[in-house]
C-alpha cells in the first residue's frame, strides 16, 4: 500500500490545516460558525413565521397601506365596512403574536434552562451567605449581651458605692448631731481623723457598648456591623401622612386594587366615583 507523506513533509512553506496537531484551533471553525448573532437569527425565524401563514404577509400589506386612509363613517353602511376592518386588522394582529410566539419560545425555552441553572448555583450560594451570617449575628448578639450584662454589673457596683458613701456621711453627720447634743467639742485627734478620712471616689460613668470591632480574614474579608434602618405601620394606612398616601407609585397600585374590584362588579366604593362608559366594540361573526 502506498503511504502518502505529509504535507508538510514535502512542502514545508504550506501551513498545516486548521486543527492540526500542534495547531490552536480557531474558536469560529465549528458547525454553526456561520450563523448570523442572535439578535439577527431570531428576527429572521419570525419573518420565516409570518410568511408560514398562508397569505399573512399579503394581508399585512394590504392592512399598512391603508393606515391614515381609514374613511369617515357617515352611514350604518360605512360603519359595517370600517367594522369588518377592525376585524381583520385584529385576526391579523393575532396571527402576528402567534408568529412571534413560535419564534421566540425556542429562545425563551433556553432562557428559562440557563435561568434554572443559575438559581440552582445562586440559590445554594445564598443559603451559604445565610448561613454565615447567622454564625456571625449570633456572635455579635452574645459580645452585646455580655456587655450589657457589664454594663449592668458596673451599674451595680456604682450604686454600692453610693449607697455606702451616703450611709457614711448620715453616720458621720448624726455622730456630730449627737456630740453637738451634749455640749461636749469632739476630740481634736477625732476631728483630725475625719478631716483625714478620704472621700470615696466618684462613681465611674457607664459607658455605651461599643459596636462590636471589625474583623479581618485571611482573604481580605472585613467582618462587622452596619445600622440598617426598618419600619412598622403601626396605626394603619390612614395615619400615614399625605406625601405618602399621594406618592405616584402608592396611588398606581391603589388604582389597580380598585380596577379589579369594580371590573369584579363592585359599584360602590368609599371615597371612589364609578361610571360606565361606552365604547366601541367589534365582534367577529
Amino acid at each position: 500500500m502506498t503511504r502518502i507523506a505529509p504535507a508538510r513533509a514535502v512542502f514545508p512553506d504550506v501551513p498545516p490545516m486548521p486543527g492540526a496537531a500542534g495547531e490552536a484551533e480557531n474558536p469560529r471553525v465549528h458547525i454553526g460558525a456561520n450563523a448570523p448573532p442572535l439578535d439577527q437569527q431570531i428576527v429572521i425565524e419570525f419573518d420565516a413565521a409570518i410568511d408560514a401563514t398562508p397569505n399573512l404577509r399579503a394581508r399585512l400589506d394590504q392592512l399598512v397601506a391603508r393606515v391614515g386612509k381609514v374613511p369617515a363613517c357617515t352611514n350604518d353602511d360605512d360603519v359595517g365596512k370600517v367594522g369588518d376592518l377592525v376585524r381583520i386588522a385584529v385576526a391579523a394582529r393575532k396571527a402576528v403574536e402567534a408568529a412571534h410566539q413560535k419564534a421566540k419560545e425556542p429562545y425563551l425555552a433556553a432562557t428559562r434552562a440557563v435561568d434554572g441553572a443559575r438559581r440552582a448555583i445562586v440559590d445554594t450560594l445564598d443559603d451559604l451567605k445565610r448561613e454565615a451570617e447567622a454564625s456571625i449575628g449570633a456572635w455579635q448578639a452574645e459580645i452585646r449581651r455580655r456587655e450589657q450584662e457589664e454594663a449592668k454589673r458596673i451599674a451595680a457596683e456604682q450604686a454600692r458605692l453610693a449607697r455606702e458613701a451616703a450611709e457614711r456621711d448620715a453616720a458621720a453627720r448624726a455622730a456630730e448631731a449627737e456630740q453637738n447634743a451634749d455640749g461636749a467639742d469632739p476630740c481634736p485627734s477625732d476631728r483630725e481623723a475625719v478631716a483625714l478620712t478620704p472621700p470615696p471616689p466618684p462613681p465611674e460613668p457607664v459607658a455605651a457598648p461599643a459596636p462590636p470591632p471589625v474583623v479581618r480574614g485571611d482573604l481580605g474579608s472585613r467582618v462587622g456591623t452596619r445600622k440598617v434602618w426598618k419600619h412598622e405601620i403601626v396605626k394603619g394606612v390612614r395615619g400615614l401622612p399625605n406625601e405618602i398616601l399621594t406618592n405616584e407609585r402608592v396611588v398606581a397600585a391603589i388604582n389597580a386594587v380598585i380596577a379589579q374590584q369594580v371590573n369584579g362588579g363592585v359599584r360602590t366604593i368609599k371615597g371612589v366615583k364609578i361610571w360606565s362608559e361606552d365604547v366601541v366594540s367589534v365582534r367577529g361573526s
